[in-house]
Formats: structure tokens, C-alpha cells, sequence
């Protein structure tokens, strides 16, 4: 399940609107996948910075992809080798 969250989350990386977090976790409670368990796979993604959001501070950011993120999902979806 966890592979499949990652998956959709990196399919959507390519979208030239903004991610926002909330509605990105709706969308995937939507698909079925549990409200918990998303929540905690995009907070393991970013403590692996490979993806950045807002916090409590900073309210509104949208969800992007670091450099790191990039590269690493780039390869996962066989785009660069």
C-alpha cells in the first residue's frame, strides 16, 4: 500500500498546478487508500527530503518535489538511469 501511495503522489509531481497538501490527501482517502496512512507516508517523504510542504509556521505551501525528490522519483519511473 505504502508503494502505491508514493506512486500516485509521484504522478501527480508533474502537474504544473500546485499540490496542496489537504487536497492531495482528500484525493487519496478518495482512491481508497486510509486517511492515516498517506499522512504518514507524505510526512516520511519529507522527513527524507525528497518533498516539501508547509508546517504550522508557514501555512498554505504548496507540496513540491526537492532536488533530491526529483532525481530520486525521475528514476523510480525509469526517466533517468
Amino acid at each position: 500500500m505504502e508503494i502505491a501511495i508514493v506512486k500516485e503522489i509521484t504522478a501527480h509531481g508533474k502537474e504544473t498546478r500546485p499540490i496542496l497538501l489537504p487536497r492531495e490527501v482528500r484525493r487519496l482517502v478518495d482512491e481508497n487508500y486510509p486517511e492515516s496512512t498517506t499522512k504518514c507516508i507524505i510526512q516520511r517523504l519529507k522527513q527524507f527530503n525528497l518533498i516539501d510542504f508547509g508546517n504550522q509556521n508557514c501555512k498554505g505551501k504548496s507540496l513540491f518535489f526537492t532536488n533530491l525528490g526529483k532525481t530520486f522519483f525521475e528514476i523510480l519511473r525509469g526517466e533517468l538511469s
